[in-house]
């Protein structure tokens, strides 16, 4: 989008320049960080407010900033994950009546509960994560080639389902980022901040964001039928526009190098 060099900020760039674009991890911020998009997992995590705030995931992470003393006047709301659209084109056409994409902490028990379903990890399946058991259940284990292209093959199959069921954040963001229907749900109580990261990406799209109910699945099972009714879509069109004209902006300040800061390369994995 930018034409620029990027690396990724590991212990030895911390000092540098760097932006952070999205997921939970504004604790990890400092005072050479640019908040581009990124949130707060829990309303009990502290976090710098030093940093170069541009834009925030959503209204909670932003009122956290203006209890700390923040002028908030000028920040603008939305996750960059809502702009996908505009740089990658979905494939046409659906493959999948449901889909299921969990949390990588979920991953196990997904399998066991939903085996006949389509089910998508977050993670390479021939990675070191994955047990033998895990990849001989898994019905979409990836071919060596297809690694270098993951994110888009993730992509592709989020977009050709009619509905995303998913306790991973940005596997929702992504389904309202293509207009597909979405089912919140948990599967367990293992994924770090509960519903609030959510609702913080909700309440830039909507102001029912207190509203939208997380579907409780850690001791039910629901059948495809139960999915349809209770699947739901999101507009994210203003958003999108919005976040779009303002990385596409930013982009045009860009004089110098920037080391980009993201969910991979901090201690915790929250979306």
């Amino acid at each position: 989008l930018w034409k620029t060099d990027v690396e990724h900020v590991n212990d030895s760039l911390i000092d540098s320049p760097h932006l952070m674009l999205l997921g939970s991890i504004l604790n990890e911020a400092t005072h050479n960080t640019t908040v581009l998009g990124a949130g707060i997992v829990s309303n009990l995590k502290e976090f710098s407010d030093s940093c170069d705030f541009i834009s925030v995931r959503g209204k909670l992470t932003r009122w956290r900033l203006a209890a700390m003393g923040k002028d908030v006047s000028n920040i603008r709301l939305g996750d960059p994950a809502v702009t996908l659209p505009k740089i990658y084109s979905q494939p046409a056409g659906k493959k999948y009546r449901i889909s299921i994409v969990p949390h990588w902490i979920d991953y196990g028990k997904v399998l066991n509960d939903y085996s006949n379903l389509n089910i998508l990890s977050l993670r390479i399946p021939s990675s070191d994560f994955f047990t033998k058991d895990m990849l001989l259940v898994n019905k979409q284990v990836i071919a060596k080639q297809f690694e270098e292209r993951y994110i888009e093959y993730l992509i592709d199959e989020i977009s050709q389902s009619e509905i995303i069921v998913t306790s991973s954040l940005h596997s929702l963001i992504v389904a309202h980022a293509y207009g597909v229907k979405t089912v919140w749900c948990k599967f367990s109580n293992n994924v770090i901040g509960g519903e609030y990261k959510f609702r913080d990406y909700f309440s830039a799209n909507t102001n029912r964001y207190r509203k939208i109910k997380c579907l409780n699945m850690i001791d039910k099972t629901y059948s495809v039928e139960d999915f349809e009714k209770l699947a739901f879509s999101l507009d994210v069109s203003k958003s999108t526009d919005s976040v779009y004209s303002l990385l596409t902006d930013f982009g045009q300040t860009i004089n110098k190098k920037f080391f980009i800061r993201s969910e991979e390369h901090t201690s915790e994995l929250q979306s």
